[in-house]
């Protein structure tokens, strides 16, 4: 598996312009995620300030003395040819009056081993804390190229006013860059690999959501596409399935540019489905919809809904593929449910009636007979409209692959609300599927603080259209950590026995 991403150091490089992949050096350079390593060779200016907290595992800069001011410094890289260069950090702070004045990171590109004649340049760091807790906070910076060079260095510069002393703590520190077109990423274990995400309100046009969770500035934008485009790369699909993304025709126009550009290629290319609805009162305006590979993979005809409700029409989502090397081809449905919600039945009725449409949408004559069901469903294995679309024949890809796989955290416990189930013929083409928990935490009720862009995470499903074998039943005796049900060998046959006890078949007709 190649790495993803390339850290240029000094005499890596080599000729003039953008670096080709062969000519990068593949390495990845951290600080203050290893507790044996301390501080390591990042450099502090006043060693009564800044040190290191064996405690807790991070750099902290405190002092009680008024206007001080000490420098946290990186070695210097040559970076003059990077087309890439992120750089990732955790925090937390207390008692600072204006955090982003007091806390601050910098970068110089000709450093010549003098922080006062150093030409800094301040980068914004997009997430302060609350400033009354230790709560962590996590950064990713894509720091412009026309702030780096022969001699880049960061610092983290701390100050104190005449009132404010602030305590400031920074772990998991991580300077990444690429060189231009290596597009990095994990290798499938098919010829085609399809990426599913919901993307928890990707708006292009964030000034107009009312939501809370997109009513993000154009910082927080920027970040979240950055590791976005990332995470995205890293997983190195062919095709990006995704939900809860603005209903209009340039975001994700704007997603596949920045993949392009982030990659050096100009290889990824959104399917246009048309749909572009106005803002209205119930911030309804999301929708499902595709990125693709133009060098692997078409869209074969149009995209199409599978719902005829007014808001699902747009998130319940169907497009055929056609792989441009063999010519076989495959439906694929992203979709998002009603989520579940306080009172009544918390949704489920809505569920159903997604499911069922879905369904119906399905059943009618496709553009192939081949289908892979992917999105948020916002239900697990076991609720009835899982069990309308196992009892059309459609088997759970990623349980079938990995028995305590879960998408999502909820009060500390995974869940698996996002899916990935194909039919028969479809099933009989796939390979693997894996789950990328980049947005959680082993489910600690937490996030990737430097990593995350959601609140759900990117899952995988590898293919050899074409190429027809006996899907594996699953693992014997896997239990999953989050709901404590039971995936089971018997007699040949795979079962899930839920908590309640009640057995299912991998068809989801109850058995006991």
């Amino acid at each position: 598996m190649k790495r993803f991403l390339a850290l240029l150091v000094i005499g890596a490089l080599c000729g003039a312009g953008l670096l080709s992949a062969s000519d990068c050096t593949s390495v990845n350079k951290k600080w203050l995620s290893n507790p044996e390593e301390a501080l390591g060779d990042l450099t502090p200016t006043n060693s009564s300030i800044w040190s290191y907290s064996s405690g807790y595992s991070c750099a902290v800069a405190s002092t009680s003395t008024p206007n001080s001011e000490a420098w946290l410094i990186t070695p210097a890289f040559d970076l003059s040819e990077a087309f890439l260069v992120l750089f990732s950090f955790d925090h937390a702070h207390k008692f600072a009056g204006e955090p982003s004045e007091e806390l601050t990171l910098w970068v110089a590109k000709n450093y010549e081993d003098d922080p006062e004649t150093a030409d800094w340049q301040q980068l914004t760091i997009p997430n302060y804390t609350s400033n009354t807790s230790w709560s962590w906070s996590g950064n990713t910076v894509n720091v412009p190229l026309s702030k780096v060079g022969k001699k880049t260095v960061f610092g983290f510069r701390y100050k104190t006013t005449d009132e404010n002393h602030a305590q400031w703590e920074i772990k998991n520190v991580n300077l990444q860059g690429r060189c231009a077109g290596d597009t990095g990423g994990d290798t499938p274990a098919g010829r085609l690999r399809v990426c599913g995400q919901n993307m928890e309100n990707y708006y292009i046009n964030y000034n107009n959501s009312s939501s809370s969770r997109a009513n993000y500035d154009h910082a927080a934008f920027a970040q979240k596409t950055s590791r976005i485009v990332t995470a995205f790369l890293k997983m190195n699909a062919d095709i990006y399935a995704l939900c809860e993304v603005e209903a209009c025709p340039e975001v994700l126009k704007q997603l596949a540019d920045s993949l392009n550009k982030y990659s050096g290629t100009t290889r990824y290319q959104a399917v246009d489905d048309g749909i572009n609805e106005p803002w209205d009162s119930y911030d309804n305006n999301m929708k499902s919809g595709f990125i693709y590979r133009k060098d692997k993979v078409k869209p074969y005809k149009s995209n199409s809904a599978a719902s005829t409700y007014n808001y699902y029409k747009n998130t319940m989502r169907i497009q055929a593929f056609e792989e441009l090397s063999s010519g076989e081809r495959f439906v694929l449905s992203m979709n998002h449910f009603k989520a579940k919600t306080g009172g009544g039945d918390q949704g489920e009725s809505q569920r159903i009636i997604n499911a069922e449409h879905l369904m119906s949408a399905l059943n009618r004559p496709q553009n192939d007979a081949d289908i892979l069901i992917m999105g948020d469903l916002n239900c697990e294995y076991g609720e009835e409209p899982i069990r309308i679309l196992l009892n059309n024949g459609f088997t759970e890809e990623l349980l079938r692959y990995d028995g305590s796989a879960y998408s999502h955290c909820y009060s500390g416990k995974g869940n698996l609300i996002d899916h990935a189930m194909a039919n028969h013929t479809m099933a009989q083409q796939i390979v693997g599927t894996q789950m990328y928990h980049i947005c959680t935490t082993k489910c600690g009720n937490s996030a990737n603080y430097s990593t995350t862009y959601s609140d759900h995470d990117p899952y995988v499903v590898d293919m050899n259209l074409g190429e027809y074998h006996t899907p594996p039943e699953g693992l014997e005796d896997v239990q999953r950590a989050d709901t404590q049900s039971v995936k089971v060998l018997i007699n040949g046959q795979l079962y899930i026995i839920l908590p309640n006890k009640e057995m299912y078949d991998i068809m989801g007709n109850r058995v006991k």
